[in-house]
């Protein structure tokens, strides 16, 4: 068993768009939206600039999750494109170790506050964010310098 994450690299784009399709769309019925597609044929481009950057859960040589940062100013992240395959939720703690890897990275940037956005269908996801010490927000309490994507419903807000 061999588990690690590491920084996104070119190689694993078709794996990574597969995975998010797979578990947003096949899963959850949410369709990806144009902005989100965009993102995703550029994933270097889109985020793995400034502070930003985005990380993949690589199990046994398959990518099986997704963790990614948004510099947005204001000393604060984003958080996006959080996913993990099915089979790995729940179990060897993956989801905790890509959130790890997350605040490391935060703080080693100064970082303060980290910001989200989900969906409503996501509920698995709300109890983790939760558990791990961010606060639900109203749409109207998220920053203007902060742009979820149009299909979140639910916010969160995690002050380092």
């Amino acid at each position: 068993m061999h588990f690690n994450i590491e920084p996104f690299a070119d190689k694993y784009q078709n794996e990574v768009v597969g995975l998010i399709e797979r578990i947003q769309v096949g899963e959850f019925n949410i369709p990806i939206e144009e902005g989100q597609r965009k993102e995703l044929e550029s994933i270097s481009e889109s985020f793995q600039k400034d502070k930003s950057n985005y990380w993949i859960a690589i199990f046994n040589g398959k990518v099986v999750g997704t963790i990614a940062v948004i510099d947005i100013g204001y000393e604060a992240f984003e958080l996006r494109d959080v996913f993990l395959d099915k089979e790995y939720r729940s179990t060897f703690g993956f989801a905790k170790k890509l959130l790890e890897t997350v605040l490391f990275w935060s703080k080693k940037h100064a970082i303060k506050t980290i910001y989200l956005g989900t969906t409503l269908a996501f509920r698995a996801a709300h109890r983790f964010y939760e558990k791990h010490g961010f606060r639900e927000l109203e749409r109207s309490e998220m920053p203007s310098y902060c742009q979820p994507m149009d299909c979140d419903e639910k916010f969160y807000k995690l002050d380092l």
